[in-house]
């Protein structure tokens, strides 16, 4: 049994167990992740190398590992040559100092990894379009972590009041892997207009300045063919389609919806 703890913690979190199953020898794996629990690793199959913040773990079957839910983690089993951060961790979203200590882990991981043949990349969302003293976090990442790659999320990046398109112009070379997903502005949906008439104004506001959806490709405002280009220009890899809310719709039917768009915009070559 392997143990992990970067400092003592009292046992106040439920314990949680989670599974990790191989389908037809393919492994599904998590992002880097964190939760407020400790986790049981158990691993059964194949060869792992287990990441929790810097450190990388060499398992085996029949090892275990307990830690603690809150430092950044990812079982990665061997074969896969990218590895990815899905979000900025909660805490590090507190200051600019939780930022930094957060990129110099990452940075630290990244070359651990190169050592592996392993590509360690980042997923924006638009809290990485905060300024510090003038600058976009997602810029202090960049220059605090240059080991890593960048998967953008070009919905995020317009959310967070960027134009897609400067930033992968800005950030050519080290995105690899691009989002796509479109931008839509919603409509008001009619209980705010009924608690407007009830004169709640505050509901009436609240669901105003929540209006905006992730959308099927070509089904919002975004400007995909030169988001496209530009990916392609920058050296980008990989157009991942992706939506995070389907707002009730089969994800198969929003799914083809972005297919047939992409066939109908001269990008069926690219698939």
């Amino acid at each position: 049994m392997k143990g992990y703890s970067k400092k003592p913690h009292k046992m106040n979190y439920q314990l949680s167990l989670v599974a990790f199953s191989h389908i037809k020898g393919q492994a599904k794996d998590l992002e880097f992740h964190s939760h407020q629990h400790y986790e049981l690793y158990f691993f059964h199959g194949r060869e792992c190398k287990y990441l929790i913040n810097n450190q990388i773990y060499d398992l085996k079957p029949g090892d275990m590992l307990f830690l603690d839910g809150l430092d950044l983690h990812k079982a990665h089993v061997t074969g896969n040559k990218e590895l990815y951060v899905g979000m900025l961790p909660f805490d590090a979203m507190a200051s600019l100092e939780k930022v930094i200590e957060f990129c110099h882990e990452a940075n630290d991981v990244a070359k651990k990894l190169a050592e592996h043949g392993i590509k360690l990349y980042y997923h924006n969302h638009h809290i990485e379009l905060k300024k510090y003293d003038g600058k976009y976090l997602l810029d202090i990442i960049r220059e605090e972590a240059p080991l890593l790659g960048f998967e953008l999320d070009v919905h995020w990046v317009q959310r967070g009041g960027k134009n897609p398109v400067s930033v992968l112009k800005d950030y050519a070379g080290k995105v690899d892997l691009v989002h796509l997903k479109d931008y839509r502005v919603a409509s008001i949906p009619p209980e705010a207009f009924d608690a407007l008439k009830e004169g709640d104004y505050e509901t009436f506001m609240t669901a105003f300045a929540n209006i905006i959806q992730f959308a099927e490709l070509g089904q919002g405002s975004l400007d995909l063919p030169e988001i496209i280009e530009q990916s392609i220009a920058s050296g980008t890899r990989y157009l991942l389609v992706e939506q995070d809310d389907q707002y009730g719709r089969d994800p198969f039917d929003c799914l083809i919806t972005s297919r047939d768009y992409l066939y109908n915009a001269g990008y069926k070559n690219l698939f």
